[in-house]
């Protein structure tokens, strides 16, 4: 997306989500995965971590089957906000899975498809989406085991817990940003604000 496009949908999402959602926590262009992708919003809402992809009608969709297949890897739901001449594209190449999907129009956002949990999290991906600093501490890891050593004998613990590990994680990362993002925020969500979002919070 150009910059200014870009800003512009994600305080309008924003502020969507915040109407829907007052329990929320939002984060901005959070990195993920040992492919060190970005989702452009990351939220958390009833203890489910959703991956938000914006794409606007300056974009493209030739990567949006590689990004949902890697959002897959590591969150619990998706979502795909685009404006209204890409609905009929994008519709194509979510359908079968369990992406949802809303429609940005000038004036309005509206809901196409409803995001159905995401079954094809992997261990692995999880663990990658997590410093090794925080794995070994919140494990009880020998801080002299190296990083790849680490991560193999985490993968043996099971997807709930290694889940449990990566939402608190985003909570630790995220949320301290988002209170003093919410702070600052006037009656509507401002792009000069949208930087707070992108702070991590300290370990």
């Amino acid at each position: 997306m150009r910059k200014k496009t870009a800003e512009q949908l994600k305080c309008r999402i924003i502020d969507y989500l915040l109407q829907i959602y007052p329990n929320i926590i939002i984060g901005n262009e959070i990195m993920f995965g040992s492919s060190r992708n970005s989702a452009d919003l990351l939220a958390i809402i009833d203890n489910q971590i959703i991956a938000i992809e914006i794409k606007s009608k300056d974009d493209n969709l030739k990567r949006l089957p590689y990004q949902i297949e890697e959002y897959s890897k590591v969150y619990d739901k998706i979502i795909v906000f685009c404006s209204q001449d890409k609905i009929d594209e994008t519709k194509k190449i979510i359908d079968g899975k369990p992406v949802g999907l809303y429609c940005i129009s000038e004036d309005t956002i509206k809901k196409q498809e409803m995001p159905r949990i995401n079954l094809h999290t992997t261990k692995d991906e999880m663990l990658a989406s997590i410093p090794i600093s925080y794995l070994k501490k919140a494990f009880n890891v020998n801080w002299r085991m190296n990083s790849d050593d680490a991560r193999f004998l985490l993968s043996k613990k099971s997807k709930k817990q290694i889940h449990e590990h990566l939402l608190n994680f985003y909570i630790k990362k995220i949320e301290p940003s988002f209170s003093l993002y919410m702070k600052d925020k006037g009656a509507i969500s401002c792009a000069d604000d949208l930087p707070i979002l992108s702070r991590e919070g300290t370990f």
